[in-house]
């Protein structure tokens, strides 16, 4: 029996290279696209978790909506993150976006 195997095809995350003022890393997270079922999402959620305190993550947010029960995970992974955590909302985030 084969193994299933995640694919990420979309890339939503990026993280810069030099170190922030506290010696960690600064991250962007893009969420502009209809937000999808929460497996679509598992490289953000384990992004998330593995920070550090010294670390810091930006969330670009500019969504029509989508899954609720994506939008209740991401709110875990966020409240459960070590970093500091902003969210920035564009003109268009609504519904599951907000």
């Amino acid at each position: 029996m084969e193994q299933e195997q995640l694919v990420f095809n979309k890339q939503r995350s990026f993280h810069f290279d030099e170190p922030n003022e506290n010696g960690g890393l600064d991250y962007v997270i893009y969420l502009h696209e209809t937000i999808g079922d929460s497996d679509e999402y598992l490289q953000e959620y384990i992004l998330l978790a593995s920070l550090n305190p010294e670390d810091t993550v930006l969330i670009d947010i500019n969504t029509s909506g989508g899954f609720l029960s994506t939008a209740f995970a991401f709110t875990e992974s966020i409240k459960n993150c070590k970093a500091k955590v902003t969210a920035k909302l564009g003109m268009d985030c609504h519904s599951a976006g907000t």
